[in-house]
């Protein structure tokens, strides 16, 4: 009774997933009674093993099981399982083997041992046709399915043995038988198709993908096909539109040069050509393709616009303004556009400018959070603190967001208005409590208000969520030297010289400490 009960329990462990723990009492059982009901126990141990992917461990879970009661055919099976999966596929066939001398019918032994001999001929790519191996792993294949003819997994690794012998109308036939039984086999049409594209039938190849992509749109294995039968059709528009949905933009790009090459007119295929180089940050190819777009359509706002983006990564600013400002001559709302502008003017050091842009994204879009946010930030720059308050207070109304209650702390600290800017930094961390910077501003301006503990306090919890925050380091240590504990201050300049050497107020500030210390 005790080896049921921990058998028992341990099939609700494994049920639960917690196969360590089933282990455990199938253990138990088998040393509580080693020979009656002991391989009920091997065969639990010998499944956890297998979900642990511990292999070596599974088989000698199964080998107790035979030990016991040889003609356990799910204990061979298992075992060979085991076998296959540690790459000893000449171990696997001899345990399937074993099981189909207890069961000749079983179509699992069948298809497990055929998949084993496919194993064995893995090296012999070059000779598949002439493999003996293959040979076998058919016989099993067609065994199995003399037994149970509607099994499609068996079908479609029959189909899959004949595609790698080259013989590709067989494996289309296979795969049709495949198809009817189960007509949303995906994987089943996609490799018909390959079998079609290699007897180079593409228009049937592709009706077959397409079969695919109906069952499962997002089968990046069946666009990837199509689209390479597309191009050796050279209908490179087709391809395109299916590496686009895979995210190849290389692939894009090498399909989209063959279309504008012949036709160089093409302004669509140039503007997706231009897109792409920009997609994977070829800047200059990117500007070559979109200035073939606007050679042909000057008022072509999209690709204007795009030329910004791409003279603005390049940090060619006055390109990139010329483009913009070609975009808002055609649509002067787009606030997009003027809101890019306003970050470029910043840049440029041309403020004036900057907030001119940002209030006209606001005259468009009068709730814009990043314009007021932007906006504020020219304006502290500027020295304009009050307006830069007032404009950091709007874009927290429309969206109370850490980084702005942080900037308007910012701005009141340099009006020395410390009570002000706790309150910002402590909405800022409210909202983030893991933003760190915020954490050590409020403790700098604590300290100004004379609060050294609770200075400490928010230093400690900067370097808590960021243990190599400099700053907040030598923050600290300024305050530990005003409350004349010179040991901790000591150690927090060590602490930052750790993260910069060169640090030179840390070194200044490390010897007078030092000094300090000595004479305490």
């Amino acid at each position: 009774m005790e080896a049921e009960n921990y058998i028992r329990r341990g099939k609700v462990y494994h049920s639960r997933g917690q196969y360590r723990k089933a282990i455990e009492d199938y253990e138990r059982a088998v040393k509580s009674d080693p020979r009656n009901i002991s391989f009920q126990a091997w065969v639990g141990m010998g499944k956890a093993y297998l979900a642990l992917e511990e292999y070596e461990k599974a088989i000698e879970s199964y080998q107790g099981v035979v030990r016991i009661k040889f003609k356990h055919i799910a204990a061979w099976i298992n075992m060979g399982v085991a076998y296959f999966k540690l790459g000893e596929y000449k171990k696997a066939i001899d345990c399937y083997q074993k099981a189909l001398k207890i069961n000749s019918k079983h179509t699992g032994a069948l298809y497990n041992m055929g998949l084993a001999y496919e194993k064995l001929d893995k090296y012999k790519v070059g000779l598949a046709h002439e493999s003996q191996h293959l040979k076998k792993a058919i016989e099993c294949y067609q065994k199995a399915l003399n037994i149970n003819p509607n099994d499609t997994k068996i079908w479609f690794s029959l189909g899959w043995i004949y595609n790698d012998m080259g013989e590709y109308n067989k494996a289309i036939e296979v795969y049709q038988k495949a198809v009817e039984i189960k007509p949303t086999y995906t994987d089943a049409w996609i490799q018909t198709g390959v079998a079609y594209e290699n007897l180079n039938n593409f228009f049937k190849a592709i009706v077959c993908y397409q079969n695919a992509l109906n069952i499962n749109p997002d089968s990046a294995e069946a666009l990837n096909y199509m689209a390479i039968a597309y191009e050796k059709l050279k209908k490179y528009r087709k391809a395109i539109e299916c590496y686009q949905r895979l995210g190849k933009h290389e692939k894009v790009i090498e399909c989209t040069k063959k279309v504008v090459e012949s036709n160089p007119g093409d302004i669509e295929a140039w503007y997706n050509l231009g897109v792409h180089y920009e997609m994977i940050g070829e800047y200059r190819d990117a500007i070559t393709a979109f200035q073939k777009v606007v050679a042909i359509n000057e008022d072509d706002k999209d690709t204007w616009y795009h030329l910004g983006l791409t003279y603005g990564e390049l940090h060619e600013y006055s390109n990139a303004i010329h483009a913009y400002r070609k975009v808002v001559n055609v649509n002067p709302a787009d606030a997009d556009v003027w809101f890019n502008m306003g970050g470029i003017y910043r840049e440029l050091g041309e403020f004036d400018k900057a907030i001119d842009c940002y209030q006209r994204v606001l005259n468009i879009k009068l709730h814009d959070e990043n314009a007021y946010l932007n906006m504020g930030l020219v304006y502290g720059i500027l020295g304009e603190y009050n307006n830069a308050i007032e404009t950091y207070q709007k874009a927290a109304d429309i969206n109370p967001h850490e980084k702005t209650y942080f900037n308007m702390g910012i701005i009141c600290g340099i009006l020395n208005d410390y009570n002000n800017a706790i309150k910002c930094y402590r909405k800022a961390v409210e909202l983030n409590p893991e933003y760190a910077k915020a954490w050590n501003n409020m403790g700098n301006t604590v300290r100004k208000l004379g609060a050294h503990n609770r200075a400490i306090d928010f230093f400690n919890k900067a370097v808590e969520l960021n243990p190599e925050f400099l700053d907040a380091w030598f923050s600290m240590g300024v305050t530990y030297g005003e409350l004349g504990e010179y040991s901790k201050e000591i150690d927090c300049y060590e602490t930052a010289l750790k993260i910069d050497p060169n640090h030179s107020n840390a070194k200044n500030n490390l010897a007078k400490a030092l000094k300090k210390h000595s004479r305490k």
